[in-house]
């Protein structure tokens, strides 16, 4: 492959983890946003954004594997996930401000959840870009298509390995949280959509 060719596709990576990045921050500043001033619940929003920041941690994580971390990582990783789940869910009763107005449900609370999980994904997208870098397409001599990291910063593997999992760690505590708020929200709106039934 040609010089031309490798630096056109390593251009693409770049862009694409640029672009990537801003929707994602983009999203994450409406919803602090939207934690702050109150929201108005909407289940299929919820949804939504929950189905986004588990895909998001899925792809890093993925990564994470595809630098010969090993897969058995997947299991503590998911037993966290559950586990911060469980606990956001428990304690979003108490954090979390319920109320009904013009007969919709609102919630406000949950901003330090949000925090922690910005403040993973930032980490965690620094790591990538220092240590990682973006990939460049090539072939072999025997046609196969190759793919070679080009990190911004070379580090000992063992480095970068332990910083992928530390920073994958956080970041699924991150969306546990976030997940265990948005189940206690959901469990409220279908509280309030019963008890509106058999009021009538």
């Amino acid at each position: 492959m040609s010089n031309n060719s490798s630096a056109y596709i390593s251009t693409i990576y770049v862009a694409a983890f640029v672009i990537s990045f801003a929707i994602t921050s983009i999203l994450i500043v409406i919803r602090i946003r939207k934690v702050l001033q109150s929201t108005k619940i909407s289940i299929r929003r919820l949804i939504l954004f929950s189905a986004y920041y588990i895909i998001i941690a899925c792809y890093l994580i993925y990564n994470s594997l595809s630098l010969d971390m090993p897969i058995t990582y997947v299991i503590p990783y998911a037993i966290a996930g559950a586990l911060t789940t469980y606990i956001s869910y428990k304690h979003s009763q108490k954090s979390l401000l319920f109320w009904m107005q013009d007969s919709s449900p609102y919630v406000k609370g949950g901003l330090l959840v949000y925090i922690f999980y910005v403040a993973a994904l930032s980490i965690r997208i620094a790591i990538n870009l220092l240590f990682i870098g973006y990939q460049e397409v090539t072939f072999n001599q025997q046609g196969d298509i190759i793919t070679i990291n080009r990190p911004i910063v070379s580090t000992m593997p063992e480095l970068r390995l332990s910083s992928l999992i530390v920073t994958d760690s956080l970041l699924v505590v991150g969306v546990g949280l976030l997940i265990g708020r948005n189940l206690r929200v959901v469990e409220y709106y279908r509280e309030q959509i019963k008890n509106s039934n058999q009021s009538h």
